[in-house]
């Protein structure tokens, strides 16, 4: 689709529309929603919390398989026990 000048205008795809499998850590968090400083902490060495999601490494960059993510999304219990609900 053509503006009147001409140009074409940006558009913002997900990952998927892009055909992009293997995402960065800042990607992986944004996808998530989540912060980029939650999946540093969690693929540390020696974290006491870590990360569920395992990432592949490729030299020394750190990257999220996006299926995995998807898996991890899925896996989630939307209705979680510990929030109690008053009537």
């Amino acid at each position: 689709m053509l503006n009147y000048s001409g140009a074409r205008p940006v558009q913002f795809s997900t990952p998927h529309a892009l055909g992009k499998r293997l995402l960065s850590i800042e990607e992986a968090a944004a996808y998530l929603g989540i912060s980029p400083r939650t999946l540093y902490n969690g693929v540390a060495p020696k974290s006491k919390n870590p990360f569920p999601v395992k990432p592949k490494r490729w030299g020394k960059r750190v990257l999220f398989d996006i299926k995995d993510l998807d898996e991890f999304a899925d896996s989630l219990d939307t209705h979680s026990s510990d929030v109690q609900h008053t009537p």
